[in-house]
């Protein structure tokens, strides 16, 4: 599974996977519940942030229906209450064993389908499709960073259920939004060497320093000769901007011009 980074665009992403989903939980409930109302759609999240705040993952089950397609069901604790709320069992008899085997069975059974609408991403119920359980364990990838696995989270009254989806399933949900893929660039790309080639950059040809005072410097006139701290027969250095000395070597005349001779090169070059 390899990661896909451009799934990671936040809200956006978020907000259309909302538009996506809604009406596949929403359906849901209507077909399980025994009141609408008690039903909520929560956030979602990336897998890899549920993982690093600390979470323990904990796989209830998890179901596929072809490869790098999932979706999964965190453990969740309130289990026996939800199949509880299914059944209309009066909570007192969730002390009893074997009501509470049932119980639980109901509402994973509940809790499944949610996670095969969402796989297929359909609203119907999903008995005729084949789907098949997936082994509890997430490939490695699944909780980096930038994978595309998403956290879904519902509520049912107090009760909340974490389900988690594949990369794949995501990109499924996102084929044909324009949302999560980058634009086709219209403008031809150069490659950087050559837009590089074509850059100028400013060269100072540096003939040497001298020290002045400021009695000096008041009583300077056209015609007085500065001596500089350079021998005649020394290499004047040439400057890159602010990139420092680059080369060094001497200055003579090129037909009408001066001209720069190279003798030596920095290291460090530009």
């Amino acid at each position: 599974m390899k990661a896909r980074p451009y799934l990671l665009i936040g809200d956006r992403l978020r907000t259309y996977l909302r538009g996506k989903l809604g009406p596949i939980i929403k359906d849901w409930g209507k077909d399980w519940l025994p009141d609408q109302r008690l039903l909520s759609f929560g956030k979602l999240t990336p897998l890899s942030d549920y993982c690093r705040d600390g979470r323990v993952l904990t796989i209830k089950t998890m179901v596929n229906s072809a490869d790098e397609t999932w979706c999964g069901l965190l453990k969740p604790s309130n289990i026996e209450r939800f199949g509880a709320m299914l059944t209309a069992t009066p909570i007192e008899q969730l002390d009893e064993s074997k009501p509470s085997l049932l119980l639980k069975e109901v509402a994973l059974q509940a809790l499944t389908d949610l996670a095969q609408r969402i796989l297929s991403r359909t609203q119907s119920s999903n008995e005729n499709n084949t789907f098949f359980l997936k082994n509890k364990i997430l490939p490695k990838e699944a909780t980096a960073k930038g994978s595309g696995a998403m956290v879904i989270w519902v509520k049912v009254g107090d009760m909340p259920f974490a389900f988690f989806v594949s990369p794949r399933t995501v990109e499924l949900y996102l084929d044909g939004s324009n949302l999560g893929r980058p634009k086709e660039s219209r403008t031809k790309l150069v490659d950087v060497r050559q837009s590089l080639g074509r850059q100028k950059v400013k060269a100072n040809i540096s003939l040497g320093t001298a020290a002045l005072s400021i009695s000096e410097l008041a009583t300077i006139r056209i015609g007085d000769v500065v001596s500089l701290d350079k021998r005649i027969n020394e290499p004047s250095a040439m400057k890159f901007d602010a990139y420092g000395t680059a080369c060094e070597g001497f200055i003579g005349s090129k037909g009408n011009t001066l001209a720069f001779r190279i003798s030596r090169i920095e290291d460090k070059k530009v």
